[in-house]
């Protein structure tokens, strides 16, 4: 079912705000809602803020949620349940950019937003054309990582560069990638901030502090090695590497069975793969999954084989659960991994030392276990959801506020 807003009756006047900004308003401004790492950051933000806010908590933040295209149903409902939110479908059938553009400016004046919160690249142009006519509202745009290899061109550098000089403020996730937008496009340093994820430490916890374990699960036996992924199928997540990576690993550990956890465009092609290297007894592909915590307590160890990351969230979540990660070193996750006590990274693009490394976690329980623990306190200590949601706060009210942000780092 498609889930598109009314459309606007006629032209809106300029938004003027005359209320105070005690309690600011937040739109956030996204493509689609499927199942990324942003989109879930999303939700993990408004349903937090939700559970928290009371009726007498005057500096609490009411949040709008504008989605320009699609979005999954489950999700959508998840949105809905936690903040006022519209789905304007661009793409119907007769839906160009101009009417996109036109309902856009409608939830704009229907919200009365004090911030719109363009939450990734491909909505900044849209977000700060949309406020033209809307001075008094402030403009965050973020940028949480890319997901292709092919190299930003020339125009939309340009593009990105008009949206930041439009904008109040350009928070990322990663000191790496604050790095990136200051030096590769041109992001002057003091409109930068930087927010780290965070991660819901009571969902994702070790298994000892569940009595209760999910009939859902796929089938294993106690003898088996159970090595996670969580990932959209894309190209820049390094599946294919880790396909063949997993050959060299079932050589030597006859027991390890590879979790791909994830959907996305490149299903078939990975299954095939799989299939060529004749791992079908060793990987299952489970699909997007609900019960992704029980996935990861049930699990030895935790893989990311991406070849960019500015800073994973499903890392964080097997941190918490207590998991051990063996990752690429690309991006920001040497600022989420400390190598060799949290996890292990691996040189990029290096499928054998991948493979390697993975055997060698295997075989070393005592070294799991230990790096496993390490891991869930340095996010008990560094990433916890509540603190996380009091960044966000923070720099919401500061831009609210009509000064410059306090940097969330």
């Amino acid at each position: 079912m498609t889930l598109v807003a009314d459309s606007a009756s006629a032209p809106q006047p300029a938004l003027q705000l005359t209320r105070s900004v005690d309690a600011p308003r937040v739109l956030h401004l996204v493509p689609s809602l499927y199942g990324g790492g942003m989109e879930r950051s999303l939700l993990r933000l408004i349903t937090g803020a939700s559970k928290t806010r009371s009726d007498s908590d005057s500096q609490a933040i009411t949040h709008g949620v504008c989605i320009l295209k699609q979005g999954a149903a489950d999700l959508v409902e998840q949105s809905r349940s936690a903040a006022q939110t519209w789905v304007l479908g661009d793409g119907a059938p007769g839906m160009g950019r101009w009417t996109t553009w036109r309902r856009l400016r409608d939830v704009i004046w229907r919200f009365e937003p004090d911030i719109l919160h363009a939450r990734t690249t491909a909505v900044w142009f849209d977000a700060a054309f949309a406020l033209r006519k809307h001075p008094r509202i402030r403009l965050l745009l973020s940028y949480h990582g890319r997901t292709s290899f092919k190299p930003t061109g020339r125009v939309r550098r340009r593009i990105n560069r008009w949206a930041c000089a439009k904008a109040d403020a350009v928070m990322t996730v990663s000191c790496e990638a604050a790095r990136m937008l200051e030096s590769e496009w041109g992001i002057p340093a003091r409109k930068i901030r930087v927010i780290f994820n965070g991660v819901d430490t009571e969902r994702f916890s070790p298994p000892q502090r569940h009595r209760t374990v999910h009939a859902g699960l796929p089938a294993r036996t106690p003898a088996d090695h159970i090595v996670a992924c969580i990932a959209n199928f894309l190209p820049i997540k390094g599946l294919d590497m880790l396909l063949r990576s997993w050959r060299r690993v079932v050589m030597a550990d006859r027991r390890a069975k590879l979790w791909l956890i994830g959907d996305g465009p490149l299903r078939g092609a990975l299954t095939q793969l799989a299939d060529v290297l004749r791992l079908g007894d060793h990987v299952e592909f489970l699909g997007r999954r609900e019960d992704v915590p029980d996935l990861l307590r049930a699990a030895d160890l935790f893989v990311l084989p991406s070849q960019y990351e500015a800073s994973s969230n499903a890392a964080l979540e097997a941190m918490a659960t207590g998991l051990p990660i063996v990752a690429f070193d690309v991006g920001g996750m040497r600022e989420l991994i400390r190598p060799n006590h949290t996890g292990w990274l691996v040189p990029a693009g290096d499928p054998d030392h991948l493979a390697d490394t993975v055997l060698s976690a295997l075989i070393d329980r005592s070294a799991r276990q230990r790096v496993g623990q390490a891991a869930r306190r340095a996010v008990i200590e560094e990433h916890t959801l509540a603190d996380w949601i009091d960044r966000y706060t923070s720099l919401y009210h500061s831009l609210a506020e009509g000064g410059r942000p306090a940097c969330a780092e």
